[in-house]
């Protein structure tokens, strides 16, 4: 019998996830499924939530993209085998679910558990003095978008689910003027120099517009985008094609495809993973690089194929 567990982050949708996890359980014993359920906390270290994730056959997250992460960690860190992983998106953005194509509806989600439906996805895995301390799906961001990122980020006791996207668009340009733009160090096989912002990514879609047209999830690869220095005008027309998916014909972009990166630098850099602020958010001259490496094909997640 299929050991399936619902993970469900209490604060997602403004608290609709609660509700909607109890119809997803109906919906998951009207095809023969039996789940558990289990919630996250505001500590981002839960060893039993890990374990138990670990000890299932099938875990479904429920939130938003940072919950899926957050269920994907000790799956992609782990040397057991893996279980499958599904996705009822309810946050903010919802960029995993229109990137991998996953449905919505709660019927659908349990037909994808009953059935197993499967594809591979490539995940990507941040080391640090040769330490693993973090794993991304979507993307990982140094520069400017984390700025904004981690800028909205303490707003979120206040606001959550829709009311947080405006926000975004009225942090943006306190942003972009403020941020000073350090000097990113990339070091990587087909691209090398320091750039004013980079983006790992592993889709192309953002939560609005998208970073690059040409991001595939199963190809085994990064697509490495490295902003060049510009002025905050440039900045701003750059900002413009990113939201209407044109960031691919922005100028003065050294755009590669890559398997393994190093990020370093000088001075202060904040860092997003999946769209959430991380916790190391300093690259500086004391501070270890990171290092990002591709797991080709290593999350199995529940989707239509």
């Amino acid at each position: 019998m299929k050991r399936v567990l619902l993970v469900v982050n209490p604060v997602a949708g403004r608290g609709k996830s609660v509700t909607v996890a109890p119809q997803l359980l109906k919906e998951l014993t009207a095809v023969g499924i039996q789940a558990q359920i289990a919630y996250t906390t505001e500590q981002d270290i839960n060893p039993a939530l890990d374990q138990a994730i670990l000890d299932s056959d099938i875990v479904i997250a429920m939130g938003g993209d940072g919950t899926l992460n957050r269920v994907a960690r000790p799956i992609l860190l782990s040397q057991q085998p893996r279980p499958a992983v599904a996705f009822v998106a309810l946050g903010t953005g919802n960029v995993a679910a229109r990137a991998f194509q996953l449905p919505q509806r709660l019927s659908d989600v349990a037909n994808l558990v009953a059935t197993k439906t499967t594809r591979h996805i490539d995940a990507g895995i941040v080391f640090q003095n040769g330490i693993a301390v973090a794993v991304f799906l979507l993307w990982l961001g140094a520069g400017l978008d984390a700025a904004l990122i981690h800028a909205v980020a303490a707003l979120r006791s206040r606001l959550r689910g829709s009311w947080l996207m405006p926000r975004y668009f009225l942090e943006a340009p306190k942003t972009l003027i403020t941020y000073p733009f350090p000097k990113i160090g990339v070091q990587s096989k087909y691209t090398n120099g320091n750039f004013a912002s980079v983006m790992i990514a592993n889709v192309g879609l953002l939560g609005v517009g998208s970073v690059t047209r040409l991001a595939d999830p199963c190809d085994g690869q990064f697509n490495l985008i490295a902003t060049s220095p510009r002025n905050r005008l440039s900045w701003g027309l750059s900002a413009l094609l990113a939201s209407i998916h044109g960031y691919d014909f922005c100028y003065g972009v050294s755009r590669s495809r890559e398997t393994n990166i190093t990020l370093q630098s000088q001075e202060r850099i904040p860092i997003q993973i999946d769209g959430e602020p991380f916790g190391v958010t300093l690259l500086a001259g004391h501070v270890a690089p990171l290092e990002i490496k591709i797991m080709p094909l290593a999350l199995p997640l529940l989707a239509p194929r």
